[in-house]
């Protein structure tokens, strides 16, 4: 029976910097891997190593992919490996001649490790599934019922006919109490069959599916859904296969927010920031739209820093992007850029003063007093430079940069103040 930490994998793909990718994330994972850029040296492999997964890209320099998996396919002594076609582009017509040649199941480029893993672990799985029961029918229900994943039998009415131990354990109720209902009754509390669900593709069309869905109580699980045929070669029904990834989903959701967030003030970073100014003034361009950008600075912010500590700063930039928030419109998308650097993107504005309206107001309720945990309260006043588009920058880095050298012209201004841009001596 084959093992999940010393399962083989073969990886075929021509694209060298795609090969090393996937060998890198399946490595990591614990899995025994071989390369291969060509046909031949996929089929030497594969008579020396026996891989039990094959990831095979469906063009080769000396074959085609579907061709190769026909070849291994039809050799008994290779032990009917899983065979995985990887596509960049996937039309259906494309992966219903997949799946006639042989295959097992095909994933779309570029490869993404979050799905990539759960589909191989899901596929070992399922292999040693297959095997012990053609070893041991008779142990049957003891088998499924020690496999971790959630594992479901359904007709083609989508009525549950059959549930291992690890779905009634998930589910809340036992079998008795979901049989003969539906999967979306059961799994989503819906009338109707969901169809956002990947698993409907193989109940409507009969071939395998698989994909992420989430579930009511915030759980994350990777579907795989494989028909069922009855013994004259009709569609029966469908198995599904879950694998809870919640946590990956969490840490995935986590580094996104990491990536673009700034952790201690909760506003966008200097990468959400680019990012939203690009799409605004794309938006901009195709409508012609105004979009106003304040650039603005504290005044004598390091002096802080040095005189009362870290603490005392970071208490400061807090209370600061509260007041900036507290004075924007719901439109309107503030940031930090780093230190004491902040700004904020005013999108379709029908008139450029309407961002001279914006910066007013922060101004205008700008109170130079912060009170700090420290016990001592702290006087610092901010500058602001404004910019409109098109007016002063008619692309991303010259609006940013007239902005901020109009935020300079106005710290020469004792108190709080703001400076356009087109007023720079």
């Amino acid at each position: 029976m084959e093992n999940f930490q010393s399962a083989r994998i073969l990886v075929v793909d021509d694209d060298r910097s795609t090969l090393d990718f996937i060998v890198f994330h399946l490595e990591n994972a614990g899995y025994q891997v071989f390369k291969a850029d060509t046909g031949q040296q996929a089929m030497d492999i594969v008579g020396r190593e026996r891989p039990e997964i094959i990831l095979l890209d469906v063009y080769l320099p000396d074959e085609i992919g579907l061709e190769l998996c026909s070849r291994i396919k039809s050799e008994p002594a290779f032990n009917d490996p899983s065979v995985l076609i990887m596509s960049a582009w996937a039309p259906r017509s494309e992966m219903a001649e997949t799946l006639a040649r042989g295959a097992d199941d095909y994933i779309v480029k570029p490869i993404n490790p979050q799905e990539l893993l759960p589909m191989i672990k899901a596929r070992i799985k399922a292999r040693q599934a297959q095997q012990e029961l053609r070893q041991q029918g008779r142990a049957l229900h003891l088998i499924l019922d020690s496999i971790q994943e959630m594992m479901l039998y359904m007709d083609k009415g989508y009525n549950i006919l059959w549930a291992n131990r690890a779905a009634q354990d998930n589910i809340g109720k036992d079998f008795a109490q979901i049989s003969g209902r539906t999967c979306h009754e059961i799994l989503h509390s819906a009338d109707t069959p969901c169809q956002d669900c990947p698993v409907q593709d193989t109940f409507v069309s009969g071939r395998p599916s698989s994909g992420r869905v989430s579930f009511n109580d915030g759980r994350y699980w990777y579907n795989n859904g494989y028909p069922m045929q009855d013994s004259a070669g009709g569609h029966a029904g469908v198995v599904l296969m879950s694998l809870d990834i919640t946590q990956q989903e969490k840490s995935r959701q986590k580094c996104e927010y990491m990536a673009m967030y700034d952790s201690l003030t909760g506003l966008g970073n200097r990468n959400l920031f680019m990012d939203r100014l690009e799409h605004v003034l794309s938006q901009a361009r195709r409508y012609g739209n105004f979009v106003g950008m304040l650039y603005l600075d504290l005044d004598g912010f390091k002096e802080i820093n040095d005189r009362l500590g870290h603490a005392a700063g970071d208490e400061v930039l807090v209370e600061t992007a509260r007041r900036i928030k507290s004075c924007l419109r719901e439109s309107d998308i503030p940031a930090r850029l780093g230190g004491d650097e902040f700004a904020v993107i005013l999108p379709q504005m029908k008139n450029p003063r309407e961002a001279e309206e914006v910066a007013g107001k922060i101004l205008e309720k700008w109170n130079p007093q912060f009170d700090t945990s420290a016990g001592k309260a702290v006087n610092m006043n901010i500058s602001a430079g404004l910019a409109a588009f098109p007016e002063h920058g008619d692309t991303l880095d010259r609006l940013v940069n007239t902005a901020d050298k109009a935020m300079y012209q106005a710290k020469k201004t004792k108190g709080p103040s703001f400076v356009w841009a087109g007023e720079i001596q």
